[in-house]
């Protein structure tokens, strides 16, 4: 497992126009599954946000603000 410490680092690495989003899910990540800064994060969910790291830093991915994604999901 990569703890959180290790996940920011990589996350800090990426390009100013990139980190905002990619902050926005991790932060996604931390809420809706109660995590805090000295918990581990499984392994699953490392390889879940390097994916998507990857797909946003190729294009392929759509990005919308964590406000309107938080309006979507808690809307359900």
């Amino acid at each position: 497992m990569v703890d959180t410490q290790q996940l920011y680092q990589k996350i800090g690495n990426l390009p100013d126009s990139l980190l905002s989003q990619v902050a926005d899910y991790v932060d996604f990540l931390i809420v809706r599954n109660d995590i805090s800064a000295n918990d581990v994060i499984p392994d699953w969910q490392i390889k879940e946000t390097e994916k998507r790291i990857q797909q946003i830093e190729n294009g392929e991915m759509e990005l919308i603000s964590w406000d309107d994604a938080k309006t979507k999901i808690f809307k359900k």
